[in-house]
């Protein structure tokens, strides 16, 4: 079975962990990755803004640029983020998740392992979000056209007509349905059907000899 192609793209300065970086992905059995490297700030957001890939791996020391600002940027266009820094600190940490990242690692405590589980883990997280964002916009735009009844209505007393705009009276069933998307299917409630039953008993005694 092919390995699942992923494209990774690395900003960092440093040329000993990028090659750690490229070395660990490299040791995958489920994945073959396509990286993508630049030194800097600027760099990376020219590849960023250039080739769609599937996630990436940000430093949070850049010769040109605040790794926290370069984040915050990259988040908005809803891509999975991993933030690297070269020594755990947890402000940093809970500053990066507020700014977007996916994830969090420390340089030094990188293995295959945990940095293929965190690609993983990123782009799907990442998947879900957007999914739910989209069912979110796709209920508000269902909401938006669904229509309402609002105001006082024209009601008769005897016959429960609704009188509309025009003047106009009309069944309750077809005032209600021109004015929302509520669907009716008739039938007794308990009590009427109860007067139906006689009714028709009272009805069929009458027809008999």
């Amino acid at each position: 079975m092919e390995n699942e192609k992923l494209s990774i793209l690395v900003i960092d300065d440093n040329p000993e962990d990028i090659v750690t970086y490229k070395r660990l992905l490299l040791k995958s059995m489920d994945y073959s990755f396509l990286i993508l490297v630049a030194d800097s700030g600027a760099g990376g957001l020219k590849l960023f803004e250039e080739k769609d890939v599937d996630c990436i791996l940000l430093d949070y020391r850049l010769p040109d640029a605040d790794g926290l600002e370069l984040l915050e940027h990259m988040a908005s266009k809803n891509k999975p983020i991993i933030f690297l820094t070269g020594h755990g600190n947890e402000t940093i940490a809970v500053e990066a998740m507020k700014k977007g990242a996916t994830d969090y690692l420390i340089k030094g405590h990188l293995d295959s392992e945990s940095l293929i589980r965190s690609i993983r883990y990123s782009i799907r997280q990442k998947k879900t979000e957007i999914e739910r964002e989209n069912l979110i916009i796709e209920l508000q735009e269902a909401l938006s056209k669904v229509k309402t009844l609002s105001g006082l209505l024209p009601i008769c007393l005897s016959c429960k007509k609704i009188r509309d705009d025009q003047g106009y009276w009309k069944q309750l069933e077809s005032y209600i349905s021109e004015h929302s998307e509520a669907l009716f299917s008739h039938s007794y409630c308990p009590e009427c059907a109860e007067i139906v039953k006689r009714d028709l008993k009272s009805q069929l005694n009458n027809q008999k000899p």
